[in-house]
């Protein structure tokens, strides 16, 4: 579920970059995406599609059977509302959801989402630049999303975009 999770909050990405780029940065009052929050309005169609590749990358490494190891700020931000999206599916009983658990063993873990947003993360810093923030951040300002932390060691850098 968080793979899926992960594409689609990815392809909502790509279609905010496309966005962006088609109005010159005009701000994304419009788009359906839940980050539409005032400090990512005005950032531009690269900071978007960084963005979607964070999503992507998480969700690829949940797709590779491995528990999902932020990199770096975005993928944080990232694995949260993947997390947020999966609880929202669970919580609403939505029919997706047979979809994604349909003949997996049961445990007393499923759906502990807030364990999971204990576990898997080293501490939460994103929590203040993301959730925290109302202010609005002009074009570059967020760029310190993007940058490596010490460990994990690094994403392969030639690994590109998937659009």
């Amino acid at each position: 579920m968080g793979e899926a999770c992960g594409q689609l909050a990815g392809h909502r990405c790509w279609c905010g970059a496309a966005s962006v780029e088609a109005r010159l940065a005009a701000p994304l009052w419009g788009l359906a995406i839940p980050w539409n929050r005032g400090h990512l309005r005005w950032q531009s169609g690269d900071f978007y599609r960084k963005f979607a590749r964070a999503f992507e990358d998480i969700a690829r490494d949940i797709e590779d059977g491995q528990e999902p190891d932020p990199h770096n700020m975005a993928e944080e931000i990232a694995l949260h509302l993947v997390l947020d999206a999966a609880a929202g599916i669970v919580a609403d009983e939505a029919p997706e959801l047979e979809l994604f658990t349909g003949g997996m063993p049961k445990s007393r873990f499923d759906f502990d989402f807030d364990l999971l947003h204990d576990v898997l993360y080293q501490d939460k810093d994103y929590e203040i630049a993301y959730l925290s923030n109302r202010s609005i951040a002009k074009p570059g300002d967020l760029e310190e999303w993007f940058e490596d932390f010490q460990t994990p060691a690094p994403r392969d850098s030639e690994r590109g975009f998937h659009r």
